[in-house]
């Protein structure tokens, strides 16, 4: 009994991870990348930086977070988005996910990514437009941005706004295919793959995440 408790809940934790992972890969693919060196403000355990490690190498990556964050291979900072401890022009692209909205001045913080970045500066940011997005979301710690709000506080910036629809990644209590748990990943694989063509039918203003970026060449 033990063993397939074991077993049971490690099945559900797989099956979230690749549900994430599968999420994550969609929205890494509206982002045409200018340059072979990234930072990631805000990283948080890496699962960005470990999906840029395929393309760019890990040798190429650095992450800063307000905890520093232990990731094999690649170089990890403390620090917040306000000040960075990095010289101007450090850094091909500056990248960031759901960071910005947590920081209390924004204007400083875009700033400094621009300085540290020496060709573009990408945002990945939910939107507060997606209905569905909203009811998992704690508003007592998440400000999302709309696309107006982002687009406001990007004004005289040169950027380019894309949208990725997708569902809440800490859903799974109530997302249908979390049936999927207890079946072989290929399932899973085979399910992500038609949810995603479902999904990039619904994409424009109101999916929930809004990807922009700014050239800051």
């Amino acid at each position: 009994m033990k063993n397939f408790t074991k077993n049971f809940y490690q099945t559900r934790s797989d099956f979230l991870d690749r549900w994430v992972e599968f999420q994550q890969r969609r929205i890494l693919k509206k982002i045409p990348l200018n340059g072979k060196t990234l930072l990631d403000v805000g990283c948080g355990s890496g699962s960005y930086l470990k999906i840029f490690a395929e393309t760019l190498g890990a040798k190429n990556l650095a992450g800063l977070d307000i905890f520093k964050a232990k990731i094999p291979g690649i170089k990890t900072f403390k620090g917040t988005g306000e000040k960075l401890s990095f010289n101007s022009n450090s850094f091909d692209v500056v990248f960031e996910k759901d960071t910005l909205h947590h920081i209390g001045n924004k204007k400083k913080a875009l700033a400094e990514m621009k300085r540290v970045a020496r060709r573009q500066v990408i945002l990945v940011e939910a939107n507060l437009n997606n209905r569905v997005m909203d009811a998992f979301i704690d508003k007592k710690v998440h400000h999302h941005f709309s696309p107006e709000t982002l687009a406001e506080l990007l004004r005289g910036e040169k950027f380019e706004m894309k949208f990725v629809e997708a569902f809440p990644f800490g859903s799974n209590k109530v997302f249908p295919l979390k049936l999927f748990n207890y079946l072989p990943k290929i399932c899973s694989q085979i399910a992500f793959g038609l949810v995603g063509k479902i999904f990039d039918l619904f994409e424009g203003k109101k999916a929930a995440f809004i990807v922009c970026t700014i050239s800051v060449q």
